[in-house]
């Protein structure tokens, strides 16, 4: 059984894979396509917020009321979030978790979407996995690859 869910994997194919000679997605085909039909332009609207969504890596900071407090690991923006898969976690946490920025932003709502079910990056220690991650290993673990990478 692979361990990327389905809602990681849809999210991936729908909105990351990037195909022609100018980077198509299905997500962003789908706008263009709903744009010419003349479909209403909340939907529009909604498939650009998933569109400009991304998988990335936050530190959880605890809760306000029913919203998770998130940090995105390398740029320390703070993002107050809702979960729609019901994890909450608990604070300390490092999720890998795709963020779709605020919906609707003509609403004072003021919170983003997780909209992938978070996976909870821990460490192993022995042979027992602790759900709360060193930071300070893995900001060094970015500082060696992201060089590398671009």
């Amino acid at each position: 059984m692979s361990p990327l869910t389905h809602s990681y994997f849809s999210c991936w194919a729908f909105f990351d894979l990037c195909v022609g000679t100018m980077g198509e997605s299905f997500g962003s085909i789908a706008i263009e396509v709903c744009k010419s039909l003349d479909v209403d332009k909340g939907l529009i609207r909604v498939f650009k917020r998933m569109q400009a969504s991304r998988m990335g890596f936050y530190v959880h900071e605890g809760f306000s009321g029913t919203h998770v407090m998130l940090r995105e690991f390398l740029t320390e923006k703070r993002i107050r979030a809702i979960v729609p898969s019901g994890y909450r976690g608990d604070p300390g946490e490092i999720w890998l978790a795709r963020i779709m920025p605020e919906p609707f932003e003509e609403l004072p709502l003021g919170y983003s979407v997780v909209f992938t079910t978070p996976y909870v990056i821990g460490m192993v220690k022995g042979k027992v996995f602790y759900q709360v991650g060193d930071e300070t290993e893995w900001q060094a673990f970015f500082e060696r690859t992201l060089e590398k990478t671009g």
